[in-house]
């Protein structure tokens, strides 16, 4: 009668092929949570130029020439933004745009956006990460 061996050596470099599998995924997830945070971060960054540029339109709504400093207050926020009115629809990779509108009525307001393009890894994009806000001018 013959004995059957048991096959020696048959799961050698199972561990290797689990643990690039694994670190792949725990690679994807990564930087998958990085790029979110800095899509959040540039987002937090426009509202905050958007909102500030609001607040400094409403207190000094006698100015004359309103629209144009406006997109100043906006532009010292977001360094090297580009004054495009209305904003692009596919904007450029790494790319900041702002735009000041005054609208008159009762009462008078005035229109600010701040728009992003935003490029996933340098693969994908640019996606167009806008801020708006309107405030009124009495």
């Amino acid at each position: 009668m013959r004995r059957s061996r048991p096959k020696l050596r048959w799961n050698e470099g199972a561990a290797t092929v689990e643990a690039a599998i694994t670190f792949s995924i725990f690679f994807a997830l990564v930087f998958g949570i990085l790029e979110f945070g800095m899509t959040l971060w540039q987002l937090n960054t426009m509202e905050l130029a958007v909102l500030q540029a609001g607040r400094w339109a409403m207190i000094n709504n006698a100015n004359s020439n309103l629209v144009s400093n406006t997109e100043a207050q906006m532009q010292s926020v977001l360094t090297n933004a580009t004054v495009q009115c209305p904003l692009p629809s596919s904007p450029a990779a790494g790319a900041w745009y702002v735009c000041a509108t005054q609208t008159a009525g009762t009462p008078p307001t005035m229109s600010l956006s701040a728009s992003y393009g935003y490029n996933v890894i340098g693969l994908v994009g640019p996606f167009n990460v806008t801020a708006q806000a309107t405030v009124p001018l009495d």
